[in-house]
C-alpha cells in the first residue's frame, strides 16, 4: 500500500482508489454518520486523519464494487456502487425507509462527493426502491459480510456468541406472516453482530448454524453455542476454522448428559465429594443473596470421542434469603396463624431457605415450580411481609357491597329460610342482578348473618 499521486490504493481493495486530496481534514465521520452521544467518550469530533476511518470507507466502496448491476447497460443514470454506498451510510445513520435515504443523500451530498463520483446528483427514493428490488439479495449480503469482516473482524480470543433470536415486531397479522427467526453471531467484546441467517422457524436453527459459521472469520476466537448447537459436526467445523468452542450440554444429548450429571454429582455435590469449587463467591448486587460456584473438571469416559475436548465447566447458582430474629418470628407466626394457605406456604418456604435448604427441596416439599419459589423470594425482598399477601384482583367489581348490608339484613329477617324471596326482594330494592351463589357468598361474608340464615 502506498500514496501515489494523491491516491491511496491497495490490491486488497480491488484497486478502487480514494481521492486523498479531496477528503476533508476533520469531522469527516461525524458529518457522514450519525454518532450516538453515549458512544462518544472523550471527544465530540472524530479526526479524519485517523487512518482506520479512511480504511473503513475504502473497504465499504471496495466490497460493494464487485456486485453485478442487474440493470440494462447504457440505460442507467446512476452507478450501482453509488446507490449501495449511500443506502448503507443512510441505514447506519438511522434511515428506515427509501423516503429517508434520499433526503439523507441530499443533506450529505458534499460529504459523499469526497469519495464517490456523483455526476448526476443523488437518486430519488423511487430509484433506490427500484434498484434494490432488482439486486440479488444473496450477493448483496455477501458483499456486506465481506465489508464487515474487513472492517470489524473479531478480536483475538474474543467470545463470539451464536444463538437464535426472534426479531421483535417482525410479524404481520394482517397478512398472516409469523415473526422472523434468525441465527446470529455476536462479538461480545465489540458489541457487534457479525452475521445472521434467517430460518423457517424457532426449531429449525440447527441447519443454519453451519452456514453462518462458514461465512465468518473465526480464527483465534472462542465460539459459544447453546444446547441445540451441541453437535460433534459443529465442533469439528469450528476446529477446522481454527476456533475454540464452548458448548452447553443439556438433555437433548441424552446419554452424554446423564453420564455427566452422574459424574458431577459424585465429584462435586455428594456428601463425601472431595473436589472443591474453583470459584465460590456470594453476591448481593441486585438486592438478593446469591451464591455462585463453578468447577473445571477433567473429562469423563463418555466424552472421550468428542474432538479435542479438554474439560468440563460446571456452574451452580443458589439463591437464598437471610433472616434476623424478628423476621423469623414474624414468618413463624404467619406460617401457623394466617388464614390464607398460600401465605402460610410462602412463609414456610422462606423459613426453609433461611435454614439452608436449596430451591429443589422447597419445590418438593411445597409442590411448586422453581419460578414460583423465586417469585416468593423477590416479593419478600421488595415488599417484606406485605409482599407475601395476595394483591387485590383486577376482575369485575363486586355486585353487593358493604353499602347494601342494611337492605340484605332486612330482607333476610323478613324472609327467613327463603332464598328466592330474599333474592327477589333485593333485586327490586337495589335494582341489581345477581345469582343465588353470589348472594350466598355475600351472606357468608357479612358479619352477624350466618351462612345458613336464608338457606337452612
Amino acid at each position: 500500500m502506498g500514496k501515489v499521486g494523491g491516491w491511496v490504493s491497495s490490491s486488497s481493495f480491488n484497486d478502487t482508489p480514494i481521492a486523498w486530496s479531496k477528503l476533508p481534514k476533520s469531522r469527516f465521520i461525524s458529518q457522514g454518520l450519525r454518532i450516538k452521544p453515549q458512544r462518544v467518550y472523550q471527544e465530540l469530533t472524530f479526526v479524519f486523519l485517523d487512518i482506520t476511518k479512511v480504511f473503513m470507507l475504502s473497504h465499504l466502496v471496495a466490497s460493494f464494487a464487485t456486485l453485478p448491476d442487474p440493470r440494462c447497460a447504457g440505460r442507467t443514470r446512476h452507478r450501482l456502487l453509488n446507490l449501495l454506498v449511500i443506502a448503507v451510510c443512510a441505514v447506519v445513520a438511522g434511515a428506515e425507509t427509501w423516503v429517508d435515504i434520499a433526503p439523507y443523500g441530499q443533506m450529505k451530498h458534499a460529504w459523499l462527493t469526497t469519495f464517490l463520483d456523483l455526476p448526476h446528483g443523488i437518486p430519488s427514493h423511487d430509484t433506490f426502491r427500484r434498484v434494490f428490488s432488482l439486486v440479488d439479495p444473496q450477493g448483496l449480503e455477501l458483499c456486506f459480510r465481506q465489508w464487515m469482516a474487513t472492517t470489524a473482524p473479531p478480536l483475538p480470543r474474543e467470545v463470539v456468541a451464536v444463538d437464535g433470536k426472534t426479531i421483535r415486531r417482525s410479524f404481520d397479522r394482517g397478512r398472516a406472516h409469523g415473526p422472523l427467526h434468525v441465527v446470529s453471531a455476536f462479538a461480545t467484546q465489540q458489541g457487534l453482530s457479525l452475521g445472521q441467517v434467517a430460518v423457517a422457524g424457532k426449531g429449525q436453527e440447527l441447519t443454519a448454524i453451519p452456514i453462518l459459521l462458514k461465512s465468518l472469520h473465526l480464527v483465534d476466537t472462542i465460539v459459544t453455542l447453546d444446547a441445540l448447537g451441541c453437535q460433534q459436526v459443529i465442533a469439528r467445523q469450528l476446529l477446522a476454522q481454527q476456533a475454540d468452542y464452548i458448548l452447553a450440554l443439556k438433555g437433548n444429548q441424552g446419554r452424554c448428559h446423564r453420564a455427566v450429571v452422574a459424574y458431577c454429582q459424585a465429584t462435586c455435590f455428594d456428601r463425601w465429594a472431595t473436589r472443591p469449587a474453583d470459584y465460590d463467591a456470594f453476591d448481593r448486587r441486585h438486592g438478593r443473596w446469591v451464591r455462585r460456584r463453578a468447577w473445571v473438571l477433567p473429562l469423563c469416559a463418555e466424552l472421550s470421542n468428542w474432538p479435542q475436548l479438554n474439560g468440563l465447566s460446571l456452574g451452580m447458582r443458589k439463591r437464598f434469603v437471610t433472616l434476623d430474629s424478628d423476621e423469623r418470628a414474624t414468618l413463624q407466626a404467619g406460617r401457623h396463624h394466617h388464614p390464607q394457605h398460600q401465605f402460610r406456604a410462602r412463609c414456610q418456604g422462606l423459613l426453609l431457605s433461611a435454614d439452608g435448604h436449596p430451591v429443589s427441596v422447597l419445590m418438593q416439599v411445597l409442590d411448586v415450580r422453581r419460578s414460583t419459589v423465586y417469585a416468593w423470594f423477590t416479593r419478600w425482598e421488595t415488599g417484606g411481609l406485605a409482599g407475601l399477601t395476595n394483591a387485590a384482583g383486577q376482575g369485575r367489581p363486586p355486585v353487593l357491597t358493604a353499602a347494601d348490608e342494611p337492605q340484605v339484613h332486612a330482607a333476610v329477617r323478613a324472609n327467613r329460610q327463603q332464598l328466592k324471596e330474599v333474592k327477589a326482594t333485593l333485586r327490586q330494592e337495589l335494582n341489581k342482578d345477581f345469582s343465588p351463589r353470589t348472594l350466598k357468598r355475600f351472606l357468608k361474608s357479612v358479619v352477624g348473618v350466618g351462612a345458613g340464615s336464608a338457606t337452612a
